[in-house]
């Protein structure tokens, strides 16, 4: 998986020791191992069916991920006491493989965001509750307010804007790939015209369709930094604004969070942090959000009736 990563033409591989990877000992290690292997240009693997892998001559650069501030790491002890996984992850990888000072940017995670949101407004009642997963599009005014402030947060201090991520998995169905693919493409072209730097895919399949995007915008330029985007202006009530949202639950939406969160779960459990389900790529965010969004329609939504939901007091 690393090799098809640094090879996939991405300029960038994201080595995510967070979200996308179930933080077992063995995961963590072999992890900064094929990291290490990988800036030195020995890694390499062999298949059971002879394939050999093996990284090329431009490999994309490699930025590390570590866990968030709020996880431990139980298997490594200081003064008794479990360390803090972030600076295990950052200091593993500084100590044997830095090679330059820094990269920064702001990424519009659409269901960390949602998550948030969720939590923090858990106690005001069903102006903020949302529909289904697959109607909360990044087109909805309250997403659109949220990454147009940050396009223009980024323009402003001179980090990058990274788009959110294309989850979509491949398929060995030509029509169902194409129709994959063209959702993709509409995101991404939304993203570079909205003054993004670059985007994020799941897969490697995805790199070609992602980048034709953005090299067709910034034309060659590094990225859009220049562009400012004085026209946004959007304020607290903008990001609030999630009534504006149409839609509703449903039985369907119910069942889809219960069997992603299970399927996910399990397979974390497993030791996979990085799950395709139902032709999407999954991490923790799936699960966070699905579960949330579970808690959030049993508190505010009384019951369930057909295409909509019906209100308590």
């Amino acid at each position: 998986m690393t090799v098809n990563a640094l090879d996939s033409g991405a300029q960038v591989r994201l080595a995510d020791f967070e979200d996308a990877t179930a933080p077992t000992w063995h995961n963590i290690v072999s992890g900064q191992l094929n990291l290490l292997d990988a800036i030195e240009r020995r890694i390499d693997d062999t298949a059971p069916d002879g394939r050999r892998y093996r990284v090329g001559d431009s490999p994309a650069t490699i930025v590390v991920r570590p866990r968030g501030w709020h996880l431990d790491e139980a298997d490594l002890l200081i003064d008794g006491r479990p360390a803090v996984a972030a600076l295990v992850d950052l200091g593993l990888y500084q100590f044997h493989c830095r090679r330059r000072e820094h990269a920064a940017g702001l990424n519009a995670g659409r269901w960390d965001h949602l998550f948030s949101l969720i939590k923090n407004f858990a106690g005001h009642g069903r102006r903020y509750v949302l529909p289904d997963r697959a109607q909360v599009t990044m087109g909805q005014p309250f997403l659109r307010a949220c990454t147009d402030l940050l396009v223009r947060t980024c323009q402003r201090r001179g980090a990058h804007a990274i788009g959110g991520m294309a989850a979509a998995v491949p398929s060995r169905d030509r029509e169902a790939n194409a129709a994959a693919l063209a959702k993709v493409r509409l995101d991404k072209e939304r993203e570079a015209g909205d003054g993004f730097d670059g985007s994020w895919v799941a897969h490697p399949g995805l790199v070609a369709t992602c980048r034709a995007v953005f090299d067709g915008v910034l034309g060659g330029r590094p990225h859009q930094l220049d562009r400012r985007r004085e026209d946004v202006a959007v304020t607290a009530a903008d990001l609030l604004a999630v009534h504006r949202t149409p839609g509703y639950p449903t039985h369907e939406g119910v069942r889809s969070n219960v069997a992603v969160a299970l399927r996910y779960l399990t397979a974390w459990l497993g030791g996979s942090g990085a799950v395709a389900v139902s032709g999407l790529m999954e991490d923790v965010a799936t699960a966070e959000i699905a579960r949330c969004q579970l808690w959030q329609w049993q508190h505010h939504c009384s019951r369930l009736t057909g295409g909509a939901y019906a209100t308590g007091t």
